[in-house]
């Protein structure tokens, strides 16, 4: 038995879902507003869809034990979390995608996304180590930021101010489109959290369309 169907035994609320073919993320938020992306659409997916409510569930959890704390950044990003969550496995790896749905490209935005990506992720590996089969060096997370195409003025805006730190990222993951997130980059500036490497990569999305549909293979 392996690690997530141990995962649907200690979670049964929170059952994770066997996905072969279509992958739905929706951003229900958006689902009445005109020119906000709405759905994203995974296909050739084989792998599990975990309850997006998963690691928001525990948010509270984390915003209790840290009353009357002095405001770090730790503290806030773990009352944040991503769109939904998927896990794929394969002979000797597990990933666990990370995503996070974006209506525009600006860096405000993008460090958000980067904040609940992360924020998610870390929570999901507090609750998976204590299932057998569990191992760190076996899992591997990747965020994925799906967002609209930043325009030629937001592109200019991140130009212009790329000294910001916010700035500098968004611009660096737009011109990549894939970043390596050192652990010990996130633990120097979520200390005392022990985080793992993360992989952010960017998915870009044509301007105004509320859905889109990609190809598995194009976040792996």
């Amino acid at each position: 038995m392996g690690l997530i169907e141990n995962f649907n035994i200690l979670y049964p609320y929170y059952q994770s879902v066997h996905i072969t073919g279509d992958c739905v993320i929706e951003e229900k938020e958006n689902a009445t507003k005109p020119k906000c992306f709405q759905k994203l659409i995974i296909t050739g997916f084989d792998g599990w869809q975990i309850h997006r409510d998963f690691p928001k569930d525990a948010s509270s959890f984390y915003q209790k034990s840290q009353q009357g704390a002095v405001t770090k950044k730790c503290h806030d990003v773990l009352r944040l979390d991503c769109d939904d969550l998927l896990y794929k496995e394969s002979e000797d790896e597990i990933t666990i995608y990370c995503c996070e749905l974006k209506s525009s490209y600006n860096s405000e935005d993008i460090a958000k996304a980067q904040m609940q990506i992360i924020g998610s992720f870390i929570k999901l590996q507090a609750q998976l180590s204590i299932l057998k089969d569990y191992s760190c060096k076996q899992i591997k997370f990747c965020g994925v930021i799906i967002a609209y195409e930043a325009d030629t003025e937001r592109m200019n805006t991140l130009l212009k101010q790329a000294d910001d730190p916010k700035n500098d990222f968004s611009l660096r993951l737009y011109t990549k489109e894939k970043l390596l997130i050192s652990s010990s980059r996130l633990c120097r500036f979520l200390t005392p959290l022990n985080c793992p490497d993360l992989n952010m990569k960017l998915v870009k999305v044509p301007m105004d369309i509320p859905q889109y549909k990609l190809d598995f293979t194009t976040i792996q």
